[in-house]
C-alpha cells in the first residue's frame, strides 16, 4: 500500500456514515463470486477532495485544514476547530521547539505506535494534515478531549 493509500485508508474510518431511514432495505448480498465482480467502485471524487484537502491545508491554506477537521469531528467539529486553532493556529506544519508536538493537533511523538497501528509512520503524521487527523480522532475515540486540556 502506497503512503497516500495508508493515509486515506486510516482517516476513512473516522469519517461519518450516514444511514437514510426512508429508504426500502438493501437487497440480500449476492454469492460470494458475485460479490467479487459486483464490488462497489471506490467513490474516486470523495478521496480526490480529500487528496486536495490536504494538499492545500499543508501549504498553509488554514480553510482547506477547517474543512478537514469539520469533516472528521461532526458533530463535535467547532469545538475540534476551537483546539485546532488553538494548538496550531489551523496550521498542519506546526512544529513545537520545546517537544516533539507537531500538525494540527500537536500530536505528540509518544502517539507513533498508534500511528503505526494504523498503518501510518510517524513522519506522515507530521507531514501530512489527514495522518494527523487521523492520529488525533482516534485519540479522541479512545481519551475524548482529555489530550488537549480543555
Amino acid at each position: 500500500m502506497t503512503a497516500l493509500a495508508a493515509v486515506i485508508a486510516a482517516t476513512l474510518t473516522f469519517l461519518p456514515l450516514q444511514q437514510p431511514t426512508d429508504l426500502p432495505a438493501p437487497p440480500a448480498p449476492p454469492p460470494a463470486a458475485e460479490a467479487e465482480q459486483t464490488a462497489p467502485a471506490p467513490d474516486y471524487a470523495a478521496v480526490t477532495r480529500l487528496v486536495l484537502l490536504d494538499q492545500a491545508a499543508m501549504a498553509g491554506d488554514t480553510a482547506a485544514a477547517e474543512q478537514l477537521v469539520r469533516l472528521f469531528w461532526h458533530p463535535d467539529d467547532d469545538k475540534a476547530v476551537q483546539i485546532a486553532r488553538r494548538e496550531s493556529g489551523l496550521r498542519c506544519n506546526a512544529r513545537n521547539p520545546r517537544s516533539s508536538a507537531s500538525g494540527l493537533f500537536q500530536t505528540l511523538q509518544l502517539h507513533a505506535p498508534r500511528a503505526q497501528r494504523m498503518g501510518l509512520s510517524w513522519g506522515q503524521v507530521q507531514s501530512s494534515c489527514l495522518a494527523n487527523i487521523a492520529v488525533a480522532r482516534a485519540l479522541y475515540a479512545e481519551q475524548g478531549w482529555r489530550p488537549w486540556r480543555l
